[in-house]
């Protein structure tokens, strides 16, 4: 009877090579488990900031209702022109107030307002969009639309300014709807 040498060496090496494919597709799993929450945190995120402007508006619903909250996707914040946090404000000063201080809040790029920033910038590359959600148009007590839209892995390449979320080029967003 022939002895068989080596088998116990080839069942070592197969074995190693079946433990490494295996902690390779554990770590890419974990890799993935990170980015996902990641995005999952940023979606919070943005559903606290959304609704936080959601409730600075039901508190000053005379600047609603003359529509000082309204600003354009993109369009810059201005600085305003009365520091409210000190002083006594109309409803349209507020409603500055409360878009330039929320901003901070929400935009790594919101440095040009004027009002310092109490939390750290949360989301990157963000911005947003408050319109009204009234087809008939803007009347009081009308509803607003309030979205934000971020890159979620700062990428410089994302140049698409829509928010499919089967499109890995597309920025995310979130929307909530204000009624006051």
């Amino acid at each position: 009877m022939r002895s068989q040498v080596g088998v116990t060496l080839i069942e070592v090496l197969i074995t190693i090579v079946v433990l490494g494919v295996g902690l390779l597709w554990m770590a890419g799993m974990q890799s993935s488990a990170v980015r996902q929450n990641y995005l999952a945190y940023q979606f919070s995120q943005a559903a606290n900031l959304a609704r936080g402007l959601s409730e600075r508006m039901l508190a000053n619903p005379a600047g609603v209702d003359a529509g000082s909250y309204a600003i354009a996707e993109g369009a810059s914040v201005p600085s305003p022109g009365t520091d409210c946090s000190t002083d006594i404000c109309t409803p349209t000063d507020l409603s500055a107030w409360d878009l330039a201080d929320w901003y901070t809040a929400l935009s790594d790029s919101a440095s040009g307002t004027k009002v310092p920033s109490t939390p750290k910038a949360t989301l990157p590359d963000a911005s947003f969009s408050v319109v009204c959600a009234d087809a008939g148009g803007c009347t009081a007590g009308s509803p607003y639309l309030i979205t934000i839209y971020w890159n979620p892995s700062r990428d410089p390449n994302v140049t698409k300014t829509n928010c499919d979320p089967d499109d890995n080029e597309a920025l995310r967003c979130m929307r909530v709807l204000h009624q006051p």
